[in-house]
């Protein structure tokens, strides 16, 4: 009785840790919420992964940023992969499309 919930979660490995998610949401249906309820065209959003828990997320977005050490398949569906890894992709996708 204590694990009647268990079918509506999704787990998986990064690599780094282990997710565990509700998978009647993920990042991506949960920015686009927020974007909604704040008026702000999703166009006009940049998001930035590393890993397959990002890839929802950099779906609904107009502006796919991938840092160097992602995924081959975000790489992929990005429109822009960063030179640098970690937090220095982020510094980097940041300089360059927010600054």
């Amino acid at each position: 009785k204590d694990f009647k919930y268990l079918d509506q979660l999704e787990i998986y490995d990064s690599g780094f840790a282990l997710h565990i998610t509700d998978k009647r949401v993920n990042k991506g249906t949960s920015l686009r919420y927020l974007c909604e309820r704040n008026g702000i065209n999703m166009e006009n959003v940049m998001a930035i992964g590393d890993s397959q828990n990002d890839e929802d997320f950099l779906k609904e977005v107009g502006y796919r940023i991938a840092v160097g050490n992602a995924e081959d398949k975000l790489k992929e569906i990005s429109t822009y992969t960063c030179e640098k890894f970690y937090g220095d992709g982020v510094a980097e996708a940041i300089e360059k499309f927010a600054l």
